[in-house]
Order: structure tokens, then sequence, then C-alpha cells
């Protein structure tokens, strides 16, 4: 079954390998299948266990792997989603999983295409956006656990003019860590950058669908994961409200431009 403290949104622009999950679980065209049925042909793909990133300097432990397998379906079949563990479960280690995972994808990518002669992929950064507390314990906790040579990271924090002096450098990174504070800042910048991931640490932060923090968010073009301190129902106010600011944040447009 799929972890009961996750959640899934697809895009609003099916990717085409959810397209083609939502062809063959519908053969005939037309016909409705219940929620069971439909549940039936998802456990059909859904990963037992996903390997651990090489160079993983840690061991996960089975509700951890869980929330790793979670993240790799998503990936797989281009959804977004929501992953809200209680606290001290491991959520950023699990988040690190699939970064690192990707990164080391992509960097296989590129020696195949210059074995062939062809052009490498464009760079593909992912963005976690978190308190501005704790963008310094990302960067710790991705140095621990990946090291540098699997996961390059950069903070992207500072006055305006330091983050000028740094925007140039984005792209040369696997992982860029900044606040809500300078994504509601540098909205334009970041929206014109392609990201592989955004990671929205805290997310409760952007409850407000009208607040300038949420509606950038909204700009970028990413797979996002919505990363939660807590689950949902430990929220005893605006539960409903913040709820579905967040499923319409995982379910906003997704280009591949």
């Amino acid at each position: 079954r799929m972890p009961a403290s996750c959640a899934a949104a697809p895009p609003a622009a099916a990717a085409p390998a959810a397209a083609s999950v939502s062809q063959s679980a519908n053969p005939a065209g037309g016909e409705t299948w219940s929620c069971d049925r439909l549940l039936k042909e998802v456990q059909q793909v859904y990963p037992k266990q996903v390997g651990a990133p090489e160079g993983l300097h840690a061991t996960l432990r089975p509700y951890q792997q869980a929330g790793v397998d979670w993240l790799a379906f998503l990936r797989r079949f281009g959804l977004h989603g929501i992953l809200c563990d209680d606290m001290g479960l491991g959520k950023t280690l699990q988040a690190l999983c699939v970064l690192a995972s990707s990164a080391h994808e992509r960097r296989l990518e590129a020696e195949e295409a210059k074995r062939q002669g062809r052009a490498p992929p464009p760079p593909l950064p992912s963005l976690v956006v978190c308190p501005p507390t704790l963008t310094a314990h990302w960067a710790a906790e991705a140095l621990k656990y990946c090291g540098a040579e699997q996961l390059r990271a950069i903070e992207y924090v500072g006055t305006a003019a330091q983050r000028a002096k740094l925007r140039p450098q984005l792209a040369q990174h696997e992982l860029v860590l900044c606040s809500y504070e300078t994504l509601r800042s540098d909205a334009a910048s970041l929206a014109a950058l392609r990201w592989d991931y955004c990671i929205l640490d805290e997310g409760h932060a952007i409850r407000n669908p009208k607040a300038k923090v949420s509606l950038a968010c909204k700009q970028l073009h990413a797979s996002r994961v919505y990363h939660s301190c807590t689950p949902f129902w430990t929220y005893p106010s605006n539960q409903v409200k913040r709820q579905l600011t967040l499923r319409e944040l995982c379910g906003s447009t997704c280009d591949d431009r």
C-alpha cells in the first residue's frame, strides 16, 4: 500500500508517463474504474524498494526507505507529492536520497553523451526553499550524508548584492538552498531557471494562497515535492485551507522549458 503519510497530486499538464498509466488503466476508453481497482493497477508498478544513492553515508530505516520508495514512484510517473511524516523521522534524509540519485543519473547521462559525441544535457539543479534558519542545516546534512562529490550544494543567501554575485553560479551546482524570503524577493530570477526538484521545507509557510511567497512558488518550473515538518492533522486551526493551498501548488502547471 502507499504510505499513509504521503499524498500525491498530478501536475495540471500530465506528464507522458502519467498519461500512459492512465491509458493502460482504462484500456476500454470510457469505462469508469473504482478507486480500489485503480489502486491495484498502481500497485503493479509501485516499487518494492529502490536502492540507496551511490555514496550515501547513512543506513535508511524501514520507514525512511518507504518514503524514498514513494518519492521514487512519484518521479517515475512525473507526479508532484506531499510528504508529511512526524518531526524527527528523517524527511530531509529521504529528500536528499532522491536529489542525490537524480544528480547521479544526470551525470551518467552527460558521460554517455560525451562518449557518443553528443551535446550533454543542460544543467538541472534542484531547489530547496526553507526558513532562513534551516539553509545552513540543509547544507550540512547534504555534506554529511551525500558529500560534495555526490551533491554539490550552494547556499543562495545574503544581501541582494551578494545574491546577485551568486546567481551565475547556481546552474553549476546540483542543489540550491534559499529561504522563503529570498524566493519572494528574487521570484523572477529563480522562475527564469529550470529546476529538477523544488522542495518546500516547512511548507505551511505558503498556507496563504494569495501571499507573495505562495505566488512566487507557483512560478517555479520543477518536479515539485512539498516537504512538511509535521502532518496536517496536528494543526488544529485553518487545516482545510492549508491542505487546499498545498494541493493546489502540487497541481500547478509544470512545463519542460
